[in-house]
């Protein structure tokens, strides 16, 4: 998995350079394995290890550096439009002992368009390409592609009747 300790640093403020946090990283059990690029372009290649799926994005590897240098994590606080009612779309959690809670938001009136800049760019940091502002939000958030654009087609298929 590509992280960009450029990135983390929305998250937390880092108190040291990106060789030494890599070094951290991997003697606190978030193993870096890799590192390209320089400056505000450093990439780490990390090994995250399926019993970790809280470090899977940015935002867990961000809550590992706040917990190892004992700094507070910056909440995500996004900027969302009024809720406009109760929604049409409905959730069918067909395994709810898998998942003890499920929560969603529906946008309406989004335009399909060309992300920004600063999205496409992280995006393609991280070996992942800018598709479109709706795709490109999930795996921007996430960190990463495919599981949860899957999951987000099928239940707007489901939504729009289309399964």
């Amino acid at each position: 998995m590509k992280i960009s300790p450029h990135w983390l640093r929305d998250f937390v403020d880092l108190p040291v350079d990106y060789l030494h946090l890599a070094d951290e990283l991997t003697l606190a059990g978030v193993a870096v394995e890799g590192i390209s690029g320089e400056g505000d372009n450093t990439v780490f290649e990390m090994e995250i290890t399926t019993n970790r799926p809280d470090a899977m994005n940015h935002y867990g590897v961000a809550r590992e550096v706040s917990a190892l240098y004992d700094l507070p994590l910056k909440p995500i606080e996004p900027k969302l439009p009024p809720s406009q009612g109760k929604s049409d779309v409905t959730i069918d959690i067909q395994e709810p002992e898998l998942c003890p809670r499920f929560t969603a938001r529906e946008i309406r009136g989004v335009a399909i368009k060309p992300s920004p800049a600063i999205v496409a760019n992280r995006l393609l940091l991280i070996d992942q390409r800018p598709i479109s502002n709706a795709v490109d939000a999930t795996n921007y958030v996430c960190g990463r592609a495919a599981s949860r654009r899957t999951c987000s087609i099928s239940i707007c298929s489901k939504a729009a009747g289309w399964s």
